[in-house]
């Protein structure tokens, strides 16, 4: 390939769940321009089992033509509770939003999945070792504190519960 050209296909993506159904779970699908994600199994390429997720929910396209460069893209397919990048706004059904290495995803709620995109072969040449360590130790800790605030959040949860429970003992 002549330094400069566009890669052949997609660039390697792959979506970490932080919060909601199974965290800690990746997902992946190699060699794929198009990855649909939802509650049901039937027509999404993932399918994670949760309430606050439409059947239908989201879709990342690869977008290899001249104007988009070679990126990949989030879409909201008419979710019922939301698609929002970053903690944004919610993500207007059928508008495209540009996706980045570490971008979060956030299907409704209580699901979380992060972003991660294989460097082009030109990029990762450019990066010294030290640069590459710190692009890995910056997506380690945003990682462990989205797991932290979701461990938090349980435990508080749990907490209220039991609390509840307890009063109710009292108050008998």
């Amino acid at each position: 390939m002549a330094p400069g050209a566009p890669a052949s296909g997609p660039r390697p993506l792959s979506l970490t769940i932080l919060t909601g159904p199974n965290p800690g779970e990746s997902l992946s699908k190699p060699g794929v321009s198009s990855l649909k994600i939802g509650r049901i199994k039937t027509g999404n390429t993932f399918s994670i089992k949760s309430a606050s997720i439409s059947s239908k929910h989201a879709e990342i396209l690869w977008d290899d033509s001249p104007a988009a460069g070679g990126a990949w893209f989030l879409v909201d397919l008419g979710s019922t509770n939301g698609t929002q990048l970053n903690g944004n706004s919610k993500c207007l059904e059928g508008q495209r939003y540009p996706l980045r290495d570490q971008d979060v995803i956030h299907l409704g709620p209580d699901t979380q999945l992060q972003v991660s995109i294989e460097a082009a072969e030109a990029e990762a040449a450019g990066l010294t070792v030290e640069a590459k360590l710190n692009a890995e130790a910056q997506r380690v800790a945003t990682s462990i504190q989205v797991a932290a605030a979701a461990m938090i959040a349980s435990i508080r949860e749990e907490w209220q519960l039991q609390r509840q429970d307890l009063e109710a003992l009292l108050t008998c």
